[in-house]
């Protein structure tokens, strides 16, 4: 299969001469299977389309101007989508296509071109905080935009507050939900494969939400996904919604995502949230971190290696951190991602964040968790007004109204 991933700078080179004959010639030339252009004005890929004799898809970004994105794919598309992303300075967005490749297998193709620098990046997940916040202070008005939409929860392990918080985000919006809690009431108990799984959920529903035990099944799921997906976590991998939860209590709690000190506690070693939120934050200006964990939970090198531009340490000790914190982010030590369960017994009580713990404190610490708890917060800390976990669990809901919307494309109408 051969692929070509082409900016055509609006069929211009560097001193603005047309360039889209010879452009059209390269790309015939190479006889290529897909075909990605971005900066591309309609009508330019409306010749292109005619010219090499494919299929596509036009994805405006700047709807004045028909500029933006397309595919050009010599296969027969069997589902196609287009969504907004909006930024500082222009307005973003991407494509996204499946296509039947033969007779057993289909190949999904997203085609975008994001900001320039990080910050354009930023703002677009600050698009969906702010939508988050505008449903949080006028829930009514956004009660029906889902209305005839349908939402898959297929959870393949226990959750309360994610498949909850999912099921009354869609309800919330005027939709409504079907799936399963846990496998053994669903055809997997009987074999099923994921892939047949979510091939036939397509058919059913407008969008899929995924929680599954093994790390990378989202990114396998997705690949047979006719309609927007949702990873809802995967194994000990990423926890996506959570992150976006997290960014939310921040910015609405604080005011603010940059310059935070931010200690993470216990599981940093398969601790999904912990990753995903190292990654998010890091794309915010002065963010600095410390990891807090034992040896044995340390956090993996591959996530710290994103923090190239960012200052970050790493101790054993809560109590020698937590005066300097902003945010103390605490996590359970997951009985359910230890092989060995000797070693689980051992690290299981390694930290606990009680009220002589608090007193250390500086008084405008948030302690945020992504529950459930075990040991790992002391009940006394519930009543301090820095504890904010619970508040926390409600935001997850209002930021989960805001990505469905985002991917079904809804918005209410003025």
């Amino acid at each position: 299969m051969r692929v070509i991933c082409y900016n055509i700078h609006s069929g211009t080179d560097k001193e603005k001469n047309p360039t889209l004959n010879e452009i059209i010639a390269y790309l015939k030339q190479q006889q290529s299977d897909i075909i990605c252009l971005q900066e591309v004005l309609y009508s330019q890929y409306k010749k292109i389309k005619f010219r090499l004799r494919m299929d596509g898809i036009f994805a405006e970004n700047v709807v004045d101007k028909e500029f933006g994105v397309c595919i050009l794919t010599k296969y027969k598309i069997v589902a196609q989508n287009h969504v907004l992303l909006t930024s500082k300075k222009e307005q973003r967005g991407f494509a996204h296509i499946k296509v039947k490749i033969n007779d057993d297998g289909y190949l999904n193709i997203i085609n975008t071109h994001l900001g320039l620098d990080k910050y354009e990046r930023v703002k677009q997940i600050d698009e969906i905080l702010d939508l988050a916040q505008q449903i949080m202070a006028n829930p009514d008005k956004y009660s029906e935009v889902c209305k005839g939409k349908l939402l898959a929860t297929l959870f393949y392990e226990p959750s309360t507050r994610t498949r909850l918080s999912f099921e009354s985000a869609m309800k919330r919006l005027g939709g409504n939900v079907v799936g399963f809690s846990e496998p053994g009431s669903s055809s997997v108990s009987k074999g099923e494969s994921l892939a047949d799984t979510i091939r036939t959920v397509s058919g059913y529903v407008d969008i899929i939400a995924m929680r599954h035990p093994i790390a990378g099944s989202a990114s396998e799921a997705i690949k047979y996904a006719e309609v927007p997906f949702i990873n809802a976590g995967d194994g000990g991998n990423q926890h996506p919604t959570q992150t976006l939860t997290d960014l939310l209590t921040i910015k609405t709690l604080t005011g603010r995502l940059d310059n935070h000190v931010i200690g993470l506690c216990g599981d940093l070693k398969y601790g999904r949230t912990v990753h995903s939120l190292v990654r998010a934050m890091n794309r915010y200006n002065d963010s600095k971190f410390v990891f807090i964990a034992p040896e044995q939970l340390r956090m993996p090198g591959y996530v710290k290696q994103h923090l190239k531009n960012h200052v970050y340490y790493e101790t054993a000790s809560l109590d020698d951190a937590i005066p300097s914190l902003d945010l103390l982010y605490m996590t359970r030590i997951q009985k359910e991602r230890f092989a060995d369960l000797e070693e689980y017994e051992l690290l299981k009580d390694c930290y606990r964040l009680d009220a002589e713990k608090m007193n250390k404190a500086s008084e405008n610490m948030l302690v945020m968790h992504p529950l459930p708890r075990v040991n790992e917060i002391a009940t006394e800390v519930d009543d301090d007004k820095r504890a904010v976990y619970f508040q926390q669990a409600k935001f997850g809901m209002y930021v989960r109204m805001a990505l469905i919307m985002k991917l079904l494309g809804v918005d209410v109408e003025e």
